[in-house]
């Protein structure tokens, strides 16, 4: 039979990683998957926040790119859809970025909506309101079919989310 004050064990329950702790170590009654992560999170979410950086880095490569081509060309469908897939994806690998931040500051914050306002409360972005609009042009991309207002979420990918999302990877990749 094992025994949690004899021991660390890290699990991952559903993409949060829990530590059992011993309770002579963080000194309250509690024993097993402690509701109060902090002194006890102890880098899990390091862990997680440095692969999905490397996996934001990748797509943020490819947004470069896409953008590129799309300033050369922006009446090709491929470069605007190309534009609009990768901004999806960046925006989303963004957003869960903060989130495990976040989560390291043992706040618990779930929706996008709500780890972009307290990222912002927190000073972690300068500019909520630019989220919330990308944010809103996300969901937006999959479901428009009204050509004016995909040709307005197109401009605004390509000028101030991709300067957004540009001022974003500097950050993020200085972020320790």
């Amino acid at each position: 039979m094992l025994d949690l004050e004899d021991f660390y064990d890290r699990i991952d329950i559903g993409g949060v990683c829990r530590q059992a702790v011993k309770t002579s170590d963080c000194g309250s009654d509690m024993r097993g998957f402690e509701s109060h992560q902090t002194p006890h999170f102890s880098g899990c979410y390091m862990v997680r926040f440095y692969e999905r950086r490397d996996n934001f880095n990748r797509a943020y490569d490819l947004l470069v790119k896409t953008h590129e081509a799309y300033l050369n060309d922006s009446t090709n469908d491929l470069n605007r859809l190309a534009l609009t897939q990768s901004f999806e994806i960046v925006f989303e690998l963004s957003w869960k970025l903060l989130k495990d931040i976040l989560l390291g500051k043992s706040i618990d914050v779930y929706a996008p909506l709500d780890v972009i306002k307290e990222a912002f409360a927190i000073n972690l972005l300068p500019n909520a309101q630019i989220w919330i609009d990308m944010l809103k042009s996300r969901n937006a991309c999959s479901h428009e079919y009204n050509i004016n207002k995909v040709n307005s979420i197109l401009n605004n990918i390509s000028s101030i989310y991709f300067q957004e999302l540009s001022k974003f990877n500097d950050w993020v990749n200085n972020y320790e």
